[in-house]
């Protein structure tokens, strides 16, 4: 069926005002003209004068364009991106979505402050998304969770100043990688998961961390990882519950980090097997969870710690 309305001759055009009473919502695509009562002026309707009258059966359909992305610009939480990110990653609604909000490349986002899971689970995406506006972004939890294609193309320069959660946010990325240098998380608060067996993640991170209080499982399974986060301000920072748990390549200096307000160390450093860091001088006076800290941490010495005030710990398994 052609997508444009058919060329009307001279005797049709006649007819053609009847599209004028049409009216369209802002949010509809495309609606259907139907024939099956119209008649001509004679009274009759036979249309088979039309050119393309073979190819009308009831109707046909009158497709309408739409501004790019209108309704996303004034979606301030994420159910109607989402929708629309939902139906693009679907082959079968990409065009209908490119049809209705544009190029997801495009989406204007300059509103949205949620973009919590927008494609989780979406293995096959790896777009760019380099022009979308996050400057009003909250949380970006699980925002690429579960994409197992996704290498971040274009996310070196967005603007995560107001992000106050990126919780999960590459978890089970294996191909990702790009440099996160230039991110402003200086008011994220929350950062549990979000490298988590991303396996190809190598990358420094000189950030401003001042504000974090979890980082539990940040590099957990990330098997690739030994980036320098040795300017990490730790300060604030309560749950460090498995970090590096299976960050097997791991050994980064981190000897200066800020435990003092740290409460859970389960699992910190299990299965770390590359880790030998100097933490001597850390005080974890306030930890009160320990446990299997260093479990499988070969190249870990564990006698450089046997200084450690552990008066406060409860659950200690496997500690020197």
């Amino acid at each position: 069926m052609d997508r444009k309305t058919p060329e009307l001759s001279a005797r049709s055009r006649r007819m053609s005002h009847g599209l004028d009473d049409i009216e369209l919502p802002e949010d509809v695509i495309s609606v259907v003209v139907d024939f099956l009562n119209w008649k001509l002026e004679d009274g009759n309707n036979d249309f088979s004068f039309l050119a393309n009258a073979a190819k009308i059966s009831r109707g046909f359909r009158y497709h309408v364009k739409r501004k790019k992305a209108e309704i996303i610009e004034n979606d301030r939480r994420n159910k109607e991106l989402k929708e629309a990110c939902l139906l693009w990653c679907d082959p079968e609604t990409r065009e209908y979505a490119e049809a209705k909000y544009g190029h997801i490349s495009e989406f204007d986002t300059s509103k949205v402050t949620d973009m919590t899971s927008l494609f989780a689970g979406q293995k096959q995406f790896n777009e760019n998304l380099s022009k979308w506006q996050t400057k009003k972004v909250e949380t970006i939890e699980r925002m690429f969770d579960g994409c197992s294609s996704f290498q971040g193309v274009g996310l070196t320069n967005w603007n995560t100043h107001a992000c106050k959660s990126m919780s999960r946010m590459f978890q089970c990325c294996p191909l990702f990688n790009p440099n996160l240098t230039l991110w402003n998380v200086s008011n994220v608060k929350n950062m549990e998961r979000m490298f988590q067996n991303a396996s190809s993640f190598n990358r420094d991170l000189s950030w401003d961390v001042s504000k974090l209080n979890n980082i539990r499982s940040m590099f957990k399974g990330a098997v690739s990882f030994d980036g320098d986060i040795s300017a990490f301000d730790t300060s604030s920072v309560t749950n460090m519950n498995a970090v590096f748990e299976n960050a097997s390549s791991f050994n980064g200096g981190i000897e200066n980090w800020n435990v003092k307000k740290v409460k859970r160390m389960y699992c910190m450093f299990k299965k770390a097997t590359s880790f030998n860091g100097d933490i001597s001088s850390w005080d974890v006076s306030k930890v009160e969870d320990m446990g299997r800290m260093f479990w499988g941490a070969s190249a870990f010495d564990r006698a450089t710690i046997k200084q450690w005030n552990l008066s406060g710990v409860i659950f200690g398994y496997n500690l020197p």
